[in-house]
């Protein structure tokens, strides 16, 4: 049973858990083995799959087709003991109580290293297979092997000719570190694929937005403005480095970006960044986007801004930011209005930097308005206490923290009540105060589904 290997380019898809790219066989022998794969039936399939490999060792599609058994076969087994999982992801923006759709299956390194070693071999019996050379990495990615994937992806630049954008789908080989939790590994692997194709500056932008997104600024930064160094820089390029820069206060360096973004959305926030700033003829990029998009909805903010009874008071102040401007541009309009002295302005800029992991400028803005002494009533103030709580724990200020958390253990919202409850019983958790940790863990587990909070209060009284 000698199976021809063939030389046909294209993709058979075995997804019924995980699939790699697969060139078709001449025989219908690899698209029985795919069937069952995909029926579930992976006993019969590693059956008859071995059953052919007796006769024809090194047949490349078989190996193939052992390496997807072999995988198959451990993340169904895997999935099969993964329930619905508590959320204990800390962050006050994530509600959840369960994780969000299933968790990764991370390969273990034995089964890993059956398959690369299967694979391996096809590569090397033929080193146009494509398919194998892809494969491999992607094992190495759902297996965590940082190191090995490292070392193999110059072999894929130089052995992987035909698929559009290998830079972009190599990218995925980091994203799938990510996933398992190893964010330090994911950005090597994109720091190599960058290494590989230098020309390639929209990877720079990627790595930026992975920075910016766990809160890392300064390298967000960095490799931000390294991405807009390049003159033929895509849109997806631009716009991060639009978004990324104002948020990170560099309002200069979004302008230029937003400038090379088709359209022009580059008047409208020159207008407000030069309303914000106090420049002369601030107003004239707003008429002339006025001129140019008058039934937009941005061109909302661009007539309040204009109108002869513009005032800078609350009033006009509620009807900008009900306009979906995005945060890019609404967190100049939130710093502007701060000089009206009123606490919305400066609470919404705060909360805008806490959101985006701007953790020191919210807490600057924070402390602010805690120094003035607002007459604020009962959800402004425990909003106040709740964010800046968060923006100090995040800053490793956990005493500042819990002090303030301790402020709302008796609140009306059993959200914040119940978040109050789980991070001051884990600042004495933390401290090795174990019984006085759980004495505030106990208050919120009888009502365990009533929040993501209490649900990790129950689970951790038995800690």
């Amino acid at each position: 049973m000698n199976l021809t290997n063939t030389a046909k380019k294209g993709f058979l898809f075995l997804s019924f858990v995980f699939f790699v790219p697969l060139v078709f066989s001449a025989q219908n022998v690899v698209e029985d083995i795919g069937t069952l794969i995909q029926a579930g039936k992976l006993a019969e399939a590693e059956n008859l799959t071995n059953r052919y490999l007796v006769d024809d060792p090194v047949n490349i599609d078989l190996l193939m087709m052992k390496g997807n058994v072999i995988l198959n076969k451990y993340i169904i087994e895997q999935q099969a003991q993964l329930s619905l999982r508590p959320n204990y992801d800390e962050s006050i923006y994530d509600i959840n109580q369960l994780e969000k759709g299933p968790r990764p299956v991370t390969v273990n390194r034995e089964t890993a290293e059956r398959v690369a070693k299967l694979w391996g071999a096809a590569a090397i019996l033929d080193p146009s297979r494509e398919d194998m050379h892809l494969g491999l990495c992607q094992v190495y990615a759902i297996a965590g092997m940082k190191d090995e994937l490292l070392a193999y992806l110059p072999t894929v630049k130089e052995k992987v000719a035909n698929v559009e954008d290998l830079h972009y789908q190599m990218a995925n080989y980091a994203r799938n570190l990510k996933e398992r939790g190893d964010f330090e590994g994911a950005m090597a692997v994109y720091k190599k694929i960058y290494e590989l194709f230098p020309a390639q500056k929209g990877l720079l932008s990627d790595i930026a937005g992975e920075y910016f997104f766990v809160g890392e600024l300064d390298s967000a930064r960095y490799y931000i403005a390294r991405s807009l160094d390049d003159e033929n820089a895509d849109e997806a390029t631009l716009g991060n480095g639009f978004f990324i820069s104002s948020l990170l206060g560099d309002y200069d360096k979004a302008l230029e970006a937003i400038r090379r973004l088709p359209g022009n959305g580059d008047l409208l926030y020159e207008g407000v960044l030069g309303f914000y700033r106090n420049e002369k003829k601030w107003e004239k990029p707003l008429k002339k986007f006025l001129q140019e998009r008058p039934d937009s909805t941005d061109a909302k903010a661009a007539k309040i801004l204009l109108a002869d009874g513009f005032k800078m008071d609350m009033e006009h102040y509620l009807a900008l930011i009900e306009i979906d401007l995005g945060d890019a541009t609404k967190i100049l309009v939130h710093q502007k209005f701060r000089e009206t002295g009123e606490f919305l302005p400066a609470f919404n800029a705060a909360e805008t930097y806490c959101f985006h992991k701007r953790y020191a400028a919210a807490n600057d803005i924070f402390d602010e308005i805690e120094k003035r002494n607002f007459d604020l009533d009962t959800d402004d103030h425990e909003s106040l206490l709740f964010y800046h709580a968060w923006a100090l724990r995040e800053t490793g200020q956990k005493e500042e923290a819990k002090d303030r958390w301790e402020q709302l253990l008796g609140s009306e919202d059993f959200y914040k009540k119940s978040a109050a409850h789980w991070f001051v019983g884990r600042y004495y958790f933390d401290k090795g105060e174990q019984a006085k940790g759980r004495e505030y863990f106990a208050k919120m587990a009888g009502e365990p589904s009533a929040s993501k909070y209490a649900t990790m209060c129950w689970n951790y009284m038995g800690e």
